[in-house]
């Protein structure tokens, strides 16, 4: 009776050992598995069309030349007929882009509006408030985070003393998980050239 005793209390035992070790080994197996969150949040991620970006660097703190890229990217979108908006700092910013960009390029006129003309519907349209409206590309000449789901392709524009800011502007980018796709490096001399010539 004493054997079958330990007979029954060694079965007891290896079944603990082999449930613990089944436990241990599902847990195991689990760790490199996707929770259910992780599942949706990729499923979020793949449902939500998140933006190209593109960085111009330019080696000027000059604001005009800063303009002037901003509307030559604008007239090159524009003749693909591309829906552009160009996100300025504030009113004053875009009333400076507005009268460059009726003089932009030479010898031809481009349709556009700015502040609260939106209704005209212009391939091109210069805001210091974030666009209400899905675009092609937005511009952006601030220092603050565009709306993303907007736009499928942002172009940032940056100032040598802007540098700061575009990096976090790029990390919030990073963490949306939207794509970097260029990092353009403009010299003064570039940007005058392509003007002139156009």
């Amino acid at each position: 009776s004493q054997c079958s005793a330990d007979a029954s209390y060694r079965r007891v035992l290896y079944k603990r050992w082999m449930s613990s070790s089944r436990n241990l080994i599902n847990n195991l197996l689990c760790l490199g598995r996707p929770t259910v969150q992780d599942r949706l949040h990729k499923l979020a991620l793949a449902k939500t069309k998140l933006a190209d970006i593109s960085f111009y660097f330019l080696d000027s703190n000059d604001l005009q030349l800063k303009h002037m890229t901003a509307c030559r990217l604008a007239v090159q979108a524009f003749e693909n007929a591309k829906f552009t908006f160009i996100l300025t700092r504030d009113a004053s910013e875009s009333e400076q882009v507005n009268e460059l960009l009726w003089n932009y390029p030479k010898d031809r006129f481009i349709p556009h509006t700015h502040g609260e003309e939106s209704k005209d519907k212009c391939l091109i349209h210069i805001h210091h408030e974030q666009p209400q409206e899905s675009h092609f590309l937005l511009i952006n000449l601030g220092l603050d985070k565009p709306i993303t789901g907007k736009s499928k392709r942002i172009f940032e524009l940056v100032l040598p003393n802007e540098t700061d800011q575009a990096i976090e502007r790029r990390r919030h980018y990073e963490d949306l998980q939207c794509e970097i796709s260029a990092d353009i490096r403009l010299t003064k001399n570039q940007i005058l050239g392509r003007t002139a010539r156009d």
